[in-house]
């Protein structure tokens, strides 16, 4: 299947692009950088203004501290977005965020695949169609 991802600014871009075959809208702020967080009003906004647009959002550019990384990936899922983003850049030790983040639960829904009461997933990229989630990472690598 193929789908088109719009990363939006603001909200007037995310409502002028609405109806235009746009599967996912990413809520996303370059002016802070390569994956900019829109604040968590903001979201809060866009989703109750964008009933029935399947959004994401990115956390932003944040060093990759555990309870840090699971706080922001938190705030933002509990704003309403589908998918809540965020990437690895070069020389992050991401594995203790990976381990952290696999044990986020927020309601019905987990982070990293497995829902309360099943077994977390071993892979850094999984799909969860029970809770709903995906997590996959973004990481650039140089030789």
């Amino acid at each position: 299947m193929i789908g088109l991802l719009a990363s939006v600014a603001n909200l007037e871009e995310a409502e002028s692009v609405v109806g235009l075959g746009v599967d996912i809208l990413d809520l996303k702020n370059p002016s802070e950088g390569a994956l900019g967080a829109w604040s968590y009003e903001g979201v809060q906004d866009a989703v109750e203004a964008l009933k029935g647009q399947v959004l994401s959002a990115t956390i932003g550019d944040l060093p990759m501290h555990p309870d840090l990384i699971v706080s922001a990936v938190r705030a933002m899922a509990l704003c309403g977005v589908h998918y809540v983003k965020l990437g690895f850049f070069p020389g992050d030790a991401f594995g203790p965020v990976l381990a952290a983040l696999k044990q986020l639960e927020l309601g019905n829904r987990s982070f990293g695949g497995g829902s309360p009461g099943r077994s977390p997933s071993r892979s850094w990229f999984d799909w969860d169609a029970e809770s709903s989630w995906l997590f996959g990472g973004h990481a650039r690598y140089r030789r």
